[in-house]
């Protein structure tokens, strides 16, 4: 009988009650449960682990099923009414479900430590910016300002990434909302707060690790930082519009300003530049292209 050598408990009753026939497995689960006795010489009443569930039964012959916990054991109980020449008999099949349980625990308290150490780390990256920010506020010299404040729009724009992991407690993370993020970020720590300059972020929803996101975020954060600063000199206001594409195998993001045109000349050997081609090719393994004119960048 098949019954026999699957890993479910399996125990039939009559339409009396009276047990008819347990399967090995029945009557090592209920062995463990502390019953002494052959649970096939046990009226159903007795071996239904919950009694509500035997009420339940005696008014619905639907069937139904349940979980219950016994102790360190978590049980699937189906119950199954059937109609067998005649008379009504009952199968009740249980499933020990106590390790997939422990298990799903397990992955809950691990999510819940990695959400908080994704949460301190943020709040620590929060803290640099902030003592670099305090700094910078400290400090006369323009170039050493502009330095420190970079590295604040840098630090941020990683800690952007760790707010999304700790709100989200998983490692996909929607790129165009974090890049919403930034871009208020950056406006905020922008040079040019004599200009009127709007970033939108249009585009396709693309879900990419955390590694990725940290990677996305700089080089986006050095593109945006460079339009601000150098796109509009005799402007005073603009867009930057940020499209991304989703590709299936790989993504596309545009960053396009209608500010006054890159000067390559001036611009292209630029630290920030030099650290966008690093990534892109070696952390991104993508390409990185710059067009200009008289309409931006």
């Amino acid at each position: 009988i098949l019954t026999e050598h699957i890993n479910q408990s399996v125990i039939i009753f009559d339409h009396n009650g009276q047990t008819l026939y347990a399967n090995p497995e029945a009557k090592i689960l209920y062995k463990k449960l502390g019953y002494i006795e052959n649970i096939e010489k046990i009226h159903m009443e007795n071996l239904i682990l919950n009694k509500n569930h035997y009420c339940q039964l005696k008014e619905n012959r639907n069937g139904f099923e349940n979980e219950i916990t016994i102790g360190e054991l978590t049980l699937s109980i189906r119950y199954v009414c059937l109609k067998v020449a005649k008379n009504n008999c009952t199968v009740m099949i249980i499933t020990d479900i106590t390790e997939v349980r422990n298990k799903e625990k397990e992955l809950i308290l691990k999510s819940v430590a990695v959400k908080e150490i994704h949460h301190r780390v943020k709040n620590n990256l929060q803290t640099i910016a902030s003592i670099l920010s305090m700094q910078a506020r400290r400090i006369n010299d323009k170039e050493m300002k502009k330095i420190l404040n970079e590295n604040v729009s840098y630090i941020d724009s990683i800690a952007a990434t760790h707010e999304i992991l700790a709100e989200q407690g998983f490692d996909q993370i929607n790129i165009k909302e974090l890049i919403k993020k930034l871009s208020s970020a950056i406006l905020k720590y922008s040079s040019s707060d004599s200009k009127t300059i709007k970033i939108s972020t249009t585009g396709d929803k693309v879900l990419i690790n955390a590694d990725t996101a940290s990677s996305v975020m700089l080089v986006i954060n050095e593109l945006l930082s460079n339009s601000l600063e150098h796109g509009f000199r005799d402007k005073k206001s603009g867009n930057i519009d940020i499209t991304i594409s989703d590709e299936g195998i790989f993504a596309i993001f545009i960053i396009t300003d209608n500010g006054n045109g890159f000067r390559q000349k001036v611009n292209f050997e630029s630290l920030g530049l030099n650290i966008v081609k690093s990534i892109v090719k070696d952390k991104l393994n993508g390409k990185f292209k710059i067009h200009a004119d008289e309409s931006g960048t």
